[in-house]
């Protein structure tokens, strides 16, 4: 519809023009053009004369391919206006011809005509603009950056920073060998802050974060509020992992735009890792420019309660419920909350009003701990198997079989837990979590060979697959066997999960079973500074404690221990090493 519409209006008025001019010997190309430019979109006229009127055949042809646009027969009205602008070299046919290419995306016969308009009129701006966009569309992304440099020099600005970003998210796009191009460009325009942040796109799709930091810190030194620098300087230190700072040049961006919803959105989103406390208050402004966004309304609640704000996300969360927005996640949240309390009963209230969905395997298999706690494990069981066998969803089934095995396995009861995943994998032969869980249960129970036959079926399909190479290795380092092997197996994980507690764990476990303590300490005490794990402070401790560091065993134990009252590994590991 856009189409026809532009071409309507292109049309009859733009034909006329031309026909007159050729009428009248005095009409220049100018008058032609400011008609056709007041007709299309304010493209600038060109100053050239007309040396020769239209031969007849040209003015029928003319006349022809404007009622063709008129009647929406595109390609026919191209066609004339192509074979007369090559057949007179005539600038306002070119200029018309080139306009019609564009709206009708016929990018081949865009540049050329382009070209043309060039060789006629070589100072006209509009023609190496469209000569760029096309270049850069046919990825002759040098031939784009040789207009830019003319337009550059001649004392024009040029969207340099356009071809950056095409050329980056090109993936035939040899970006290594563009690099210098860009390069050159900025170094013989440095104070051009659009080719420095055009070299740092580039830069940075190459993989050369450094550099593309200094390059878009160069343009910022030019023009510190410059959008498109500060996007890209956030986008640099998001890929050298420095969020913190990424965080904050974004958020010049907010300063800048400080009414822009989407921008806003994204730095409240941001910060919710760093600064949840800024997040909310980001969060909150975004409600006053949207008061019924519901989604605003429950990123709130989730910032209250992650705060300790919990009466605040309670009463959210209630509001939402009330109004039917997200209501199975608030109902979930509110479950939670009621647990927290010891409100079992109300916590069972909201687990249960959460419909099919997200969150329902996750607040069934919550409904089901309080069951157990309640009326003992096989009520909770019963009452999964009753939901599996009703769940119409084949993925909400499968979860529901991990649901039930999982709570065996948390009660003890790994026999069971495994005849329940095995009873899960007849029907789901190919589920890699149901098959990593009972490999899990079978270690559990002492069954280390069939949970070795489960963890290498798993990893004959997914080789990389980081859980089972993690519990494959720790396991084989707990048990003192095949050391090498379990090494090499945490490593790959290690790959997949720098930064992963329970991966970090486990290499610090099988350097200490290799013999390495001073490099299984540096492991352990990275994974226990994110999370002060049972676990993690069992292992830590015994670490120290062997190398005769028993004051600070003592308080990493003592750390694990007020983190889980109920674990057995810390207490087992201190009679163990005779430290009670």
């Amino acid at each position: 519809m856009y189409i026809r519409s532009l071409a309507l209006r292109l049309s009859l008025p733009t034909a006329f023009a031309l026909i007159l001019g050729a009428c009248a010997a005095q009409q220049t190309h100018e008058d032609a053009l400011a008609t056709s430019a007041e007709q299309n979109q304010g493209l600038p006229a060109t100053k050239v004369e007309q040396s020769k009127p239209f031969s007849d055949d040209t003015l029928y042809a003319i006349l022809v391919a404007e009622l063709a646009l008129e009647r929406g027969k595109y390609e026919l009205g191209l066609s004339n206006y192509l074979e007369q602008a090559r057949a007179t070299r005539d600038l306002s046919l070119t200029v018309r011809t080139t306009q019609i290419a564009r709206i009708l995306k016929r990018h081949d016969v865009a540049l050329e005509m382009a070209q043309q308009w060039k060789q006629l009129d070589p100072g006209a701006r509009e023609a190496r603009l469209i000569l760029i966009g096309e270049y850069t569309n046919a990825r002759d992304y040098r031939d784009a950056l040789q207009e830019v440099t003319e337009l550059l020099r001649a004392g024009e600005s040029a969207p340099i920073s356009e071809i950056a970003v095409e050329a980056s998210q090109d993936d035939k796009a040899d970006l290594a060998s563009l690099e210098p191009d860009f390069a050159a460009i900025a170094n013989e325009f440095p104070n051009n802050v659009e080719a420095l942040t055009g070299l740092s796109v580039v830069q940075l799709a190459a993989g050369h974060s450094a550099e593309a930091l200094t390059s878009v810190n160069a343009a910022l030194a030019l023009a510190a509020d410059d959008s498109t620098a500060l996007y890209q300087r956030y986008r640099v230190l998001m890929q050298l992992g420095r969020t913190k700072e990424a965080a904050a040049s974004y958020g010049k961006l907010v300063d800048l735009q400080p009414d822009n919803f989407r921008v806003r959105s994204h730095y409240a989103r941001l910060l919710i890792p760093i600064d949840r406390t800024k997040a909310l208050e980001q969060y909150e402004q975004l409600l006053e420019m949207a008061p019924d966004n519901e989604d605003i309304e429950l990123n709130i609640g989730l910032l209250h309660q992650d705060l300790g704000d919990v009466d605040e996300a309670e009463k959210i969360y209630r509001e939402l419920v009330a109004r039917n927005m997200h209501a199975d996640v608030a109902h979930y949240w509110l479950g939670e909350i009621a647990e927290t309390r010891g409100d079992d009963a109300e916590a069972l209230k909201h687990y249960l009003a959460i419909g099919e969905g997200k969150r329902y395997v996750d607040a069934l298999a919550k409904a089901a701990e309080i069951m157990a706690r309640k009326d003992g494990v096989d009520s909770a069981v019963s009452f999964l198997e009753k939901r599996r066998e009703d769940a119409k969803n084949p993925q909400d089934k499968e979860d529901l079989f991990a649901a039930g095995a999982a709570l065996l396995t948390q009660k003890g009861a790994y026999a069971r837990a495994t005849a329940l995943y095995s009873e899960g994998l007849k029907e789901f032969a190919d589920s890699i979590n149901l098959r990593y869980g009972r490999a899990m249960s079978q270690v559990l129970s002492g069954d280390f060979k069939n949970a070795e036959g489960d963890f290498n079926s798993i990893l004959k399909v997914d080789p990389n697959n980081a859980a089972t190479l993690n519990a494959y290795g720790y396991t084989l380092a707990d048990r003192n066997e095949r050391l090498d092997q379990a090494h090499e197996m945490i490593q790959r994980a290690l790959v997949t999960r720098p930064d992963d507690p329970a991966v970090l764990d486990s290499m610090g476990w099988v350097e200490f079973r290799l013999g390495h303590s001073g490099e299984a300490l540096k492991y352990l005490e990275q994974a226990f500074s994110i999370t002060q794990d049972h676990e993690i402070a069992a292992h830590f401790g015994e670490v120290l404690w062997r190398e005769g560091k028993k004051k600070k065993a003592r308080s990493v134990w003592n750390l694990g221990i007020q983190n889980n009252p109920d674990g057995k590994v810390i207490p087992a590991t201190m009679e163990r090493l005779g430290a009670n």
